[in-house]
C-alpha cells in the first residue's frame, strides 16, 4: 500500500493521550509525578486539576506530588504521611483527604495512587487522580444524622411514660435547625467519624469503583506502534489489503457480467453454477459495507483515526449510498419470470461497484506499472460495454441488410431471417464479432469486415469512434504528461523519499535512524502535503503576508497570555516572525546544554523535559511554552536538560533576535511580555551561560567573582550623569573596557583629537581637575550600583563596607586609576602617531586634488586652442586648392 495512504504509523508515545481519553468521566483531574526525584516533583496536570484547585499549570508544576500546597487546617496529618509512605514505597493506595483551593475553600478529595512503569517494569512515574467528593460525604452524613435523631427519639419513647411526653421537644421548634448548624460547623475530619448506612456503603463502593477505572490495565510509559480498539480493524493490515483485493476481483466480475447479461439475455438462474456465484458476489460485498464501518482511515493531516463514532460518520457521508445501492441482492425481487425483465434495469446500479476500484485507481496512480495495467483493463472494459451494445443494437434491428444478417449467412445459416433466425447464432460468435468490431472502431483501424448497416449501427459506430479517439488520445498519448502534470508533487514525493533511501545506504545509517528520518519526512509531508511556506509567500507582498501569518499563528496569539496587552502593529511584527515546526516522535528538539535560542509554543503533541539525573521533569503539552525569558534574562542561556517529542507535535517559534527585535519596537510592551509569560518549563541553568556581552575582570584582592555589573547599563548611566564633560568620561569609561582597539576609539572621537593637535595642546591637558572628580563620581557610583545589582553583571567591582565613605574608597582604588592613566596616556600616545600619519596623508591628498583640479581646468582651454588650429589648417588648405584650380 502506498504509504501516503497508510498514514502515520510510526511508535509514539500515547501514554498522555490515552490517560485523558480514559479520565472523561472523571473530570479529566489528575497529575503526573516524577518517581525518581526526591520529593516526587509534579511534571503535568491536566485541564481538570487546575479547574478543580483554582492553580495555573505553571504554578504546580514543579511542587511535591503529596499536595502540600492544598494542605490547611483541617488536613489530616495522619493521611499525610500514609501518602507519603505510598510514594516512598511505591505502592498503590486511595484515600480520603481535606484540601484546600486556592481560594482558601475546603474540600474533600478522593485520592489514588498508581505507579507508572516503563519498558523495563521500572517505576518512572506516579498517576495521582482527584476527584472532590465533599457533596457525596455531605448527603451520607445527613443521612447518618437523620439515623442518629430517629434512634434517639424511639429510646426516649421507651424509656419515658406518656405523662412526660408533653415536656418533649416541640415539632416546630428550631431544634432540628440547631442540631444540623452544629453539624455543619464541625470540622471535616470530625465528619468521617459518623457511622454510614448500608445505603451510604452502596453509594461509596459505587462511586470508589467508578473512580478507580483509571487503573484498569493502566498503560506503560514507552513508544508504541498504535493499536486499534477492539473489533477495529487497521485499513492498512495484511488481511484488510488482501480483502481489498478480493473486493476488486469481484468488481471486475460484475462490471463484465452484468452487461453481457443484460444485452444477451441470459437468464443464468436456470444455471446453479452462476446463481451461487451471484450469491457469493451478494453476500461479500454486503459483509464489506459491514467491514467498512469497522475500519481504520486517514484523515486529512496523515493521522489514522480509529474511533468508532468518526469512522461511522466519515463512512455515512462518503460512500456508504453507493456501496448499499450496488451491494443489494436484487435478485429477490426478480424472482417471477413476468419480473425478471424489469429487474435486470436495477442490475445496472451494480455498476455502481466500480467506485471502488475508482478508489483503488486513485491509490495505485502514483506507480507507473500499476497505472499502465488498470489504464489497459479499462481500456478493455470499455470494449466489452460498447461490444455488448452493438449485439443488441443488432439483435433489436435483426433486418435483412443487419449486421446479424451478414454473420448469419457467414455462418451458415439459411434460415428465413427473423427474430428466430438472430437467436440461432452462437453466443460465441455474435460476442467475438461484437468485440471485435468495437476494438478496430476505438483503435480507428476499421478493416471493414464489419460494417454499420442500419441508422442506429451507423449512430452508434460513430459514438465508438469518438470514444475511440479519446481514449486512445488519453491513453496511449498523453498519458506521461497528463500523469506529470496531474501528480508532480506525488512524484516528487517519491523522488525524494528515494533519494532519502539511498542517503541512507551510501552513509550506512543505523536502522532506528532511517526509520526516524523516513517517518519525520512521511509525517512533515503529510502535514504541509509538500508545499513550500516561504516559496509559496514570496508571491504575495509583505501586507498579504503578514495577514497570512497572522491567520497561521492566531490560536498561539489568541490564547497565550503573553500576547493579550499587545497593539495590532505587535501582533503583526510577531506574526511575521513565526515560524511553523514539525517533530516526529523521539526527535530531540534541544539537548541538555545546548544554548536557548527559541521560545517554543506547542500547538498540538506532547514533549517530556528528561534530565540525565533524575529523569523526566516534565512533560508538555497544548498550550504549553517552554524555553528562557530573553527580556527578563540577559544573555544566551544554555539549556539544563533534555527536550524529546512523545508524538508528532507541530510548533510555533520565534528566534530570540527576533524577540529582542520586536521588544526594542515597542519597549512600553516589551516588561508586559516577560511579565504575562507563564512559563511552564523554563530550560535556562543558572548554573551557567552563555553571555555574548563583552566582561572584563581586573584582577585586584579585594574584588570578588561573584560581584559584576552589566557593562552597557553602566555606560548608559555614566553618560547621563557626566554628559557636561562628556569627553572625559567616555575616556575615563573606555579604560574600563580594553577590548577597544585604537582604531575604534580614533575612529569615535578623531575631529576632537585633529582640534586640539591643530591648537597644539598636549594630550596630558584633558586630564584636568574636572574628568579626574568625574572619573572620582564614576568609581562611587559604580560602587553603589554593584551593592544593588549583586550578581547581574559582567564587571567586577570592588566590596566595600557599607561604613566606609567616599573618600576612602577612591583612596584605596587610586592605585587602580594611576595605572589606567598610564594605560590612557600610551593609548593616545600612539592615536597621536595615528594622526599625525593620517594629517599627512591628507595633505598629499589635497595636493593631488589641487592638480587635478587645475588640469580639469585647463582641458577646456587646451581643447579650444586645439580647435581653432585645426580650423586655420583646413582654411589654408581651401584656399590653396582654390588657387591652384584658379591658375588651372
Amino acid at each position: 500500500m502506498p504509504l501516503a495512504t497508510r498514514g502515520l504509523i510510526a511508535p509514539q508515545n500515547m501514554f498522555l493521550e490515552d490517560l485523558i481519553a480514559r479520565s472523561k468521566n472523571l473530570e479529566n483531574c489528575f497529575v503526573l509525578a516524577n518517581a525518581k526525584q526526591e520529593d516526587n516533583p509534579i511534571v503535568y496536570c491536566s485541564d481538570g486539576y487546575c479547574c478543580l484547585t483554582g492553580y495555573q499549570r505553571h504554578e504546580v508544576l514543579h511542587k511535591a506530588a503529596d499536595y502540600e500546597h492544598l494542605y490547611g487546617e483541617e488536613t489530616d496529618r495522619k493521611s499525610v504521611s500514609k501518602l507519603k509512605s505510598a510514594f516512598a514505597l511505591k505502592q498503590k493506595i486511595q484515600h480520603e483527604l481535606t484540601l484546600y483551593k486556592k481560594d482558601g475553600t475546603p474540600f474533600i478529595a478522593a485520592i489514588q495512587i498508581a505507579p507508572v512503569k516503563n519498558e523495563d517494569q521500572e517505576v518512572i512515574m506516579f498517576l495521582i487522580t482527584l476527584r472532590d467528593i465533599s457533596a457525596l460525604r455531605e448527603n451520607q452524613n445527613r443521612k447518618s444524622r437523620r439515623f442518629s435523631l430517629l434512634s434517639t427519639t424511639n429510646n426516649n419513647h421507651h424509656s419515658h411514660s406518656s405523662n412526660n411526653i408533653s415536656n418533649g421537644i416541640d415539632r416546630n421548634s428550631d431544634a432540628e435547625a440547631d442540631g444540623n448548624a452544629i453539624f455543619f460547623r464541625q470540622p471535616f475530619s470530625r465528619r468521617r467519624n459518623f457511622e454510614l448506612t448500608p445505603t451510604s456503603h452502596a453509594i461509596r463502593r459505587h462511586e470508589i469503583a467508578h473512580l478507580t477505572n483509571m487503573d484498569t490495565e493502566l498503560p506503560d510509559y514507552k513508544e508504541e506502534t498504535p493499536r486499534s480498539p477492539t473489533g477495529i480493524i487497521l485499513h492498512y493490515s495484511t488481511t484488510k489489503v488482501i480483502w481489498d483485493w478480493v473486493i476488486l476481483f469481484f468488481t471486475f466480475y460484475t462490471a463484465i457480467f452484468v452487461p453481457f447479461e443484460l444485452a444477451f439475455n441470459r437468464d443464468y438462474r436456470k444455471e446453479i453454477g452462476f446463481l451461487i456465484m451471484d450469491c457469493i458476489v451478494d453476500v461479500i460485498f454486503l459483509s464489506d459495507v459491514v467491514i467498512n464501518f469497522r475500519t481504520t482511515y486517514v484523515d486529512g493531516t496523515g493521522h489514522i483515526v480509529s474511533h468508532p463514532p468518526l469512522i461511522v460518520r466519515n463512512y455515512i457521508t462518503g460512500w456508504f449510498v453507493i456501496d448499499l445501492l450496488a451491494a443489494l441482492p436484487y435478485e429477490i425481487f426478480t424472482l417471477g419470470d413476468s419480473a425478471y425483465r424489469v429487474g435486470n434495469i436495477f442490475k445496472v446500479l451494480r455498476l455502481l461497484r466500480l467506485s471502488r476500484f475508482i478508489r483503488k485507481f486513485n491509490e495505485y496512480v502514483e506507480y507507473g506499472a500499476t497505472m499502465i495495467v488498470l489504464l489497459m483493463f479499462t481500456y478493455v472494459l470499455v470494449a466489452h460495454w460498447l461490444a455488448c451494445i452493438w449485439y443488441r443494437i443488432g439483435f433489436d434491428e435483426c433486418t435483412t441488410f443487419g449486421w446479424l444478417h451478414s454473420l448469419a449467412e457467414q455462418s451458415g445459416i439459411t434460415a428465413k431471417v427473423n427474430y428466430t433466425s438472430c437467436q440461432q447464432i452462437s453466443v460465441a460468435s455474435a460476442y467475438s464479432t461484437s468485440l471485435y468490431f468495437t476494438m478496430s472502431s476505438l483503435t480507428t483501424v476499421g478493416f471493414g469486415n464489419v460494417s454499420a448497416n442500419t441508422i442506429g449501427e451507423k449512430i452508434f459506430s460513430i459514438i465508438i469512434m469518438i470514444i475511440g479517439s479519446l481514449m486512445s488520445a488519453f491513453i496511449f498519448g498523453n498519458v506521461t504528461a497528463i500523469l506529470q502534470e496531474l501528480y508532480s508533487s506525488t512524484q516528487r514525493y517519491h523522488a525524494i523519499l528515494k533519494d532519502m533511501k539511498r542517503f541512507n545506504q551510501v552513509y550506512s545509517l543505523p536502522k532506528d535512524l532511517r526509520r526516524r528520518v523516513e517517518d519525520y519526512f512521511i509525517s512533515s509531508w503529510a502535514a504541509t502535503k509538500g508545499i513550500d511556506t516561504k516559496e509559496i509567500l514570496k508571491y504575495w507582498p509583505k501586507e498579504i503576508q503578514a495577514e497570512i501569518k497572522m491567520h497561521m499563528n492566531r490560536k498561539i496569539l489568541r490564547d497565550a497570555t503573553c500576547f493579550s496587552n499587545a497593539s495590532e502593529g505587535c501582533l503583526r511584527q510577531m506574526a511575521e516572525r513565526f515560524e511553523m515546526q514539525h517533530t516526529g516522535p523521539g526527535d530531540i528538539l534541544i539537548h541538555s546544554g545546548q544554548s536557548l535560542n527559541h521560545l517554543y509554543f506547542i500547538a498540538c503533541g506532547s514533549f517530556e523535559v528528561y534530565s540525565a539525573d533524575v529523569g523526566v521533569t516534565c512533560i508538555l503539552t497544548k498550550g504549553d511554552v517552554f524555553g528562557d525569558d530573553f527580556i527578563k534574562n540577559k544573555g544566551l542561556g544554555r539549556s539544563h536538560s533534555m527536550v524529546r517529542a512523545l508524538t508528532y507535535c507541530d510548533l510555533h517559534t520565534i528566534s530570540r533576535i527576533h524577540l529582542l527585535e520586536v521588544a526594542g519596537l515597542y519597549p512600553e510592551w516589551a516588561p508586559v511580555f516577560s511579565e504575562n509569560l507563564n512559563l511552564t518549563c523554563s530550560l535556562r541553568d543558572l548554573g551557567s551561560y552563555e553571555n555574548p556581552d563583552i566582561r572584563l575582570s581586573i584582577s585586584n584582592e579585594n574584588f570578588h567573582p561573584n560581584q559584576m555589573v552589566n557593562i552597557q547599563e553602566l555606560y548608559r548611566r555614566n553618560d547621563l550623569e557626566v554628559n557636561q564633560t562628556s569627553q572625559s568620561s567616555r575616556r575615563g569609561s573606555a579604560l574600563l573596557h580594553p577590548s577597544f582597539s585604537t582604531s575604534e576609539v580614533f575612529n569615535g572621537r578623531h575631529a576632537g583629537l585633529l582640534q586640539r593637535r591643530r591648537s597644539s595642546q598636549p594630550v596630558l591637558s584633558t586630564f584636568d581637575e574636572t574628568s579626574i572628580g568625574s572619573g572620582r563620581r564614576v568609581i562611587e557610583d559604580d560602587t553603589e550600583r554593584r551593592r544593588t545589582l549583586g550578581s547581574d553583571s559582567c564587571v567586577n567591582i570592588p566590596t566595600h563596607s557599607n561604613n566606609v565613605d567616599s573618600d576612602d574608597i577612591f583612596k584605596q582604588d587610586s592605585g587602580v586609576l594611576s595605572e589606567s592613566v598610564g594605560q590612557l596616556m600610551e593609548m593616545y600616545s600612539d592615536m597621536q602617531q595615528d594622526v599625525s600619519k593620517l594629517c599627512s596623508k591628507m595633505a598629499k591628498f589635497e595636493h593631488s586634488l589641487k592638480a587635478l583640479n587645475h588640469e580639469v581646468k585647463g582641458r577646456p582651454k587646451l581643447y579650444r586652442s586645439r580647435v581653432v588650429t585645426e580650423s586655420r589648417n583646413q582654411n589654408s588648405i581651401r584656399e590653396s586648392n582654390l588657387s591652384s584650380e584658379t591658375s588651372l
